[in-house]
């Protein structure tokens, strides 16, 4: 049989590792644009859920998030997160535990 493919720092199995059920998460603060995402953001506290209803969040500095917070989008295919200052070498900044990217 052929075998898993190994993540070349740890010698684990590459892929997504099976997750206990998560809890549904309820919206605390629901944004259309990225200033209220910002907004939101910064205004999150631990816990907290925003939903991004479909559309075009273009950021022009790094998204830092260093709350415990879910960012949850309508869909997959229709919330676009653009980073548009070009080449940098990082977009999305997690500085905090139990941070939920959904969607």
């Amino acid at each position: 049989s052929p075998k898993s493919p190994k993540s070349p720092k740890c010698n684990a199995p590459l892929g997504v590792p099976d997750l206990p059920d998560r809890p549904e998460l309820i919206p605390t603060a629901t944004v259309s644009n990225t200033a209220e995402l910002i907004d939101a953001i910064d205004d999150a506290e631990d816990g907290d859920v925003i939903f991004l209803n479909n559309g075009a969040y273009d950021f022009d500095s790094a998204l830092e998030i260093d709350k415990s917070i879910a960012l949850v989008g309508e869909s997959r295919d229709d919330v676009v997160i653009t980073d548009t200052r070009g080449d940098k070498e990082f977009f999305v900044s997690i500085s905090s535990d139990d941070v939920i990217l959904q969607d």
